[in-house]
Order: C-alpha cells, then structure tokens, then sequence
C-alpha cells in the first residue's frame, strides 16, 4: 500500500553499529515486491494500524547522536516532524542514547522513543527524568537482540500512538477554537442588538468589524441589494475603504458569480480570502467579502462563519423591513409644505422622548412658536406668499438647533436626532428639544426668533415682515407620579400659554412657562426673571 500523506510515518533509527543500522533497514523499509500489485484487494491486509507494515515508513539512519540530531532539526525546518525512534544507549566517541533523546526531546518534546539497548550505564529512573510524568507513555525499552516480528510491531504501535495523540490534539483544538468563536459571537449578537434597527450603515458596519475579527481578518466588505437586487449600501475596512464598491460588484467576475450565478449558501473559503453571499428564502440580500491575515482552516472557518452569518440575516432583514414601513410612516407623518414632521407626529415622540426622561431624569423642553401677524401677510399678499413664508421657516428650523442634534428629519429621511421641529397646525410649530434645561431652551427659543425675525423673506422681490412669538416650557419627569399621557397634554399647554402671553406682551419675543402659587412649584430650571405673569 502507498503511504497515507496525512500520517506522519518517519521513523529514525539510531546506532553506532551498521549491522544494527542494516536490520533497521531490511526489516522496516524492505525492497517493494515487484509482483504487489498483482494481489487480489482481498489478499491486501485493511484498517488503519493492520495496514501499517513494514515498507510503509519513512526511515532515517543515523550513525550517532549528533547525526540523529542533525536529521530531526532538517525534518523540523521542513515542518515533517519524526514521529518516532529507536536508540541505542552505548555509543560511544560521541553523545550516548542519554544525551542524544535529551537533546531531540528538546527540540521535539511529541516523538515517542524506544530504548534498544543489552545494557546501559544509565539508570531507568534517570531515563525517564526526560519524559513528562503525564507523558510516560512516550517512552519504551526494547531489548536486544529482537525479532523481526518484535521490531515491526513496535514501530506500528509507536507510530499509531504519535498519530492518535496529533488527531487527539487537533480535535481538542478544535472544539477549543469552536468555543472561543461562539464566545465570541455571542458578545458580537449582543453588541450588534445595541444598534437601533433604523441604521442600516452602522450595522453593517458592526457587521464587518466582528466577521473580520471572528477570522483574524483586516481588509473586506459588505454589500447589501434592494429588492431589484441592485447595489444598495455597503461597509469597508481595511484596503476596501477607498475603493468603488458598486463598480466592484459589476466588474469582479467572482463576485458577480456569488450574487448572481448562485454560489448558494455556500461559504468560499481558499488560502487568505473569503466569499460568501447573503440569501433569505430566494432573496439576495448582498455579499460579504474578507481578508484573513493568515491561512484560513476551512472547517472551523467555515462553520463559525455560518452560524455567524445565520445570526446577522435576521437582523440585516429587519432592519430593510424596518427602513421600507419607517419611509411610508414619514410620508404620512411629514408636512408636505415645510419637509417637518406634522402634528401627528408630536404625541409619538413625545412619548417616546418622555419614557427616555423618565428613566434617566433627563429634563424635557418644548418650544411652541407662532408666526405674527401670518394672516395679515396672506391677506396682503396672498397664500402663495403665505406658503413660501411657511416652507422658509420650515428650512430655518431644521437648521437651527446644535449641528449635532440635527431638527426635523436627518439625511436617510429617518427621525433619528434627539431634537425635533414640527409643523403644528397653520402657523404654529413645536420645537423638542431632548435632554435640553431651561436655560438651553431659552437661548434655543431667542437664537430661532432672532433668525426668523433677520431672515429676508420676499416675494415678488417685495421683502416681508415676518417674526415669531415663541413660549418655552421645561420639565423634569417625575416617575413615581407619572402619567404620560396626562403629563403630554400638560406640556403642550404649557408651552401654548407662554406662546400666548409672548403675544400679549407685544410679539416677536420669548416667554417662559411659570407655576403659580396654585399650581406645581416653580421649575427650578426656569429663570425667574422670566417667569412674570
């Protein structure tokens, strides 16, 4: 039979003697019989170790010590460890067996080593000192002289012992591997649930890093379609950050075969790269594409990267899902005239913006803002004046809050920011401003009626007179006396009483809400000097 190339089958043999050396040979590498393949497969012994015989070893002889030691550090740099050996103890004008297993053990502590010797000056106890206590069973005595049957039956059971204990090693490994890669992924799911479902870039992202992470990886991409399975939106890292991610699906022909030509669910894995599509029922949904920094082992590889990928379909599928109803709700939530959410919308992110005031004692202020005079304007000048004054206010709103918590609706149409402009009614809007104290409410409020009421509206090239009277109310939830939608209707009407008696006292001006006597205290973020009724 031919030697099986994944079983290591080198054995080294060392002694001084080259009669011994010729044994070694004759027995254990005989000639090949010209006439073996003429045998029937039945004549032919089967299994594993029955079919280790002589003829199936690597053999390699060595004269003395250090030429044995010579042989095992070549074998090591090619990366073909010797599995096991025979030594003779006595040897003299160099390194005895003693030194010579010391010295190999050292640089090869898996190879199994028998002892051939009639006798020896070393004492057993001190022969076993070189092997692990655990590892006892690596060390064996044969005696000379010995049989031809002895010889070959020790070398089978050596070399199948080396192998079981790799195999033994490797399936350890493995399920150690295994374990550390669902570790992972398990902190990865929950890394990624943090992710709001409305943000498709970020969870591609998160997606990326932790598959790239998951194959100690540091170039690669995803790329999601649309229903027409058309480039969608994608994340890079690495290399992949500067390159045409669209260009790139149209023009790799390997890639185009994963979307297209349907590699299936198939996980691609050759060498350092990786490929594999994402598909849900006949739905692709894109592709991911990864660079390991090292050689990729296909199985473990492959089964962690498909548990991962079974994890991350769902949660790239609900967000699209989530994408697609959230664009029809903005169309029926949104203004057509001003692009700012409607009345509609108010009592949803109120709520919303409230149970998150609730639990972290976030204070809450709403800004309700009337334009002056907005009738006299439409009767002077007419509505299509009227709604260009409207759609004007709207685009000073929806920049008029700090860049970083952007008003009204953000670049992808989703209400994604902490602070909001709304469309109330006519010519009224509602401002709310998240985690915002009564002081940042007031400038907020001063800084928009200075804007609007500087802002050069004309029409017909005539320039309009046009102001806003604003009233500010600021509220910190209270939990334990918490009732949302009470508290909603409080705050609106709050805020329209500063509005109202901002009119009162002359217009284009800012009001706070205050608390009288009869009422709850004074907010204490409310400025009193501001809180005259």
């Amino acid at each position: 039979m031919s030697r099986d190339s994944k079983k290591n089958q080198r054995l080294v043999c060392v002694d001084d003697e080259q009669s011994m050396l010729d044994s070694y040979q004759q027995i254990l590498a005989p000639q090949a019989d010209p006439y073996a393949d003429l045998l029937e497969p039945d004549e032919c012994e089967t299994g594993t170790d029955a079919a280790l015989t002589a003829g199936d070893y690597e053999l390699f002889l060595a004269n003395s010590g250090q030429e044995a030691v010579r042989i095992v550090k070549e074998q090591i740099a090619k990366g073909e460890p010797i599995a096991a050996g025979f030594f003779d103890m006595r040897m003299p004008g160099g390194i005895d067996g003693y030194d010579t297993v010391k010295q190999i053990r050292a640089l090869d502590p898996n190879m199994i080593c028998a002892i051939v010797t009639a006798y020896t000056d070393r004492k057993v106890a001190q022969i076993r000192s070189l092997f692990d206590r655990r590892r006892q069973d690596e060390l064996l005595y044969f005696k000379k002289p010995f049989t031809a049957a002895e010889l070959e039956q020790t070398a089978v059971n050596m070399v199948s012992a080396w192998n079981r204990k790799r195999a033994e090693e490797e399936h350890v490994r493995i399920i150690e591997k295994n374990r550390r890669g669902l570790q992972y992924i398990i902190g990865a799911m929950g890394d990624l649930s943090d992710i709001p479902p409305r943000t498709l870039r970020h969870l591609l992202s998160g997606i990326l890093y932790h598959t790239l992470a998951l194959i100690d990886g540091e170039n690669g991409y995803i790329a999601t379609l649309d229903d027409h399975e058309q480039f969608l939106m994608a994340a890079t890292a690495g290399r992949f950050e500067t390159v045409d991610i669209p260009a790139l699906l149209s023009s790799d022909p390997e890639v185009g075969r994963a979307l297209r030509e349907g590699l299936d669910d198939r996980i691609d894995i050759r060498g350092t790269q990786c490929l594999f599509p994402l598909i849900y029922s006949n739905r692709r949904l894109g592709l991911v594409y990864l660079e390991s920094r090292r050689q990729m082992e296909g199985g473990v590889e492959r089964e962690m990267l498909s548990l991962f990928r079974n994890q991350i379909i769902p949660m790239i599928l609900n967000t699209l899902l989530y994408d697609e109803i959230l664009k029809r709700d903005v169309q029926v939530l949104t203004d057509p005239l001003t692009g700012l959410f409607n009345r509609r919308f108010i009592l949803r992110r109120l709520e919303q913006e409230l149970a998150r005031s609730a639990r972290y004692s976030y204070p809450l202020s709403l800004l309700m803002l009337d334009l002056d005079n907005f009738k006299q304007l439409n009767d002077t000048y007419g509505h299509v004046a009227g709604d260009e004054v409207l759609k004007g206010v709207g685009e000073l709103l929806q920049h008029s809050v700090r860049d970083y918590d952007v008003v009204g609706r953000n670049v992808d149409g989703t209400p994604e920011a902490a602070n909001f402009a709304i469309r109330y009614g006519g010519e009224e809007f509602t401002v709310i401003l998240a985690h915002t104290d009564g002081d940042g409410a007031l400038q907020a409020a001063e800084r928009i009626r200075e804007m609007i009421a500087e802002h050069p509206f004309a029409h017909n090239g005539q320039l309009l007179d046009v102001s806003a009277s604003i009233g500010v109310t600021t509220r910190l939830v209270d939990t334990e006396h918490f009732e949302r939608d009470e508290f909603i209707v409080e705050l609106v009407q709050e805020a329209d009483r500063a509005l109202y008696r901002a009119k009162a006292k002359g217009k284009n001006r800012v009001e706070a809400y205050c608390r009288d006597d009869r009422g709850r205290q004074e907010d204490e973020q409310q400025p009193s000097a501001l809180c005259q009724l």
